[in-house]
């Protein structure tokens, strides 16, 4: 018997903010999952390095889960080092939690570029896909995408729960406009960014990391 989906949701953290722990809380409660780990990149190898130091964005997101008992810091990829690749984190979640489905939290602009990812196409023997559609969102699939959706997109939340691993799920979810890249922008000039939790801003002006 197949125990209670585990969410994933990784990211640089580059600062954690309100928009991530809305995002977790709303996927959280629609799937009723047991927790959401939230695993902070040690090096994104599809992006910028983050400005922020590994242990200061692993400081921050632990700050920032203090009031959610069912939201977890998970800090694999930052003890591993080196290229912070998918297909490797979710082989050693698989090996803690056999018998979990995986959640794989992904936003829509990061899921079309799925195909990029390192040993992409097995990504789906260890995780679902729970992707998230914000309204009015108008992006074009890769041929390579459009296959991958077409063979294990599910409209029944229920599969989820019934297979270990290898759906997609698209939830709409409210907009949220908040971004980590406009709080850097708004703390470089000065001010106090909305959408940053205040422990975590007092954080960064401490330490002055942005």
């Amino acid at each position: 018997m197949l125990e209670k989906k585990v969410g994933i949701l990784g990211g640089t953290f580059d600062p954690i903010h309100l928009g991530h722990i809305r995002i977790a809380q709303y996927v959280f409660n629609q799937f009723s999952l047991k927790e959401v780990r939230f695993i902070p990149c040690y090096d994104p190898p599809h992006r910028t390095p983050p400005i922020a130091s590994p242990n200061a964005r692993l400081e921050m997101v632990k700050i920032a889960l203090r009031d959610y008992p069912y939201f977890v810091l998970d800090d694999r990829e930052m003890k591993r080092r080196g290229k912070s690749y998918m297909i490797d984190t979710l082989r050693s979640l698989r090996t803690d939690f056999p018998d979990a489905p995986f959640c794989s939290i992904l936003g829509y602009d990061a899921f079309i570029k799925l195909h990029t990812w390192h040993q992409w196409e097995l990504l789906k023997n260890y995780t679902h896909f729970v992707v998230l559609n914000r309204p009015n969102t108008q992006l074009k699939l890769p041929p390579e995408m459009q296959e991958f959706i077409k063979h294990h997109q599910t409209i029944q939340w229920e599969d989820l729960n019934r297979n270990l691993a290898g759906k997609i799920y698209f939830l709409t979810i409210p907009d949220i406009p908040i971004s980590a890249t406009e709080i850097r922008k708004q703390l470089a000039k000065g001010l106090k960014p909305i959408g940053l939790d205040n422990r975590i801003y007092y954080y960064i002006m401490k330490h002055k990391i942005y």
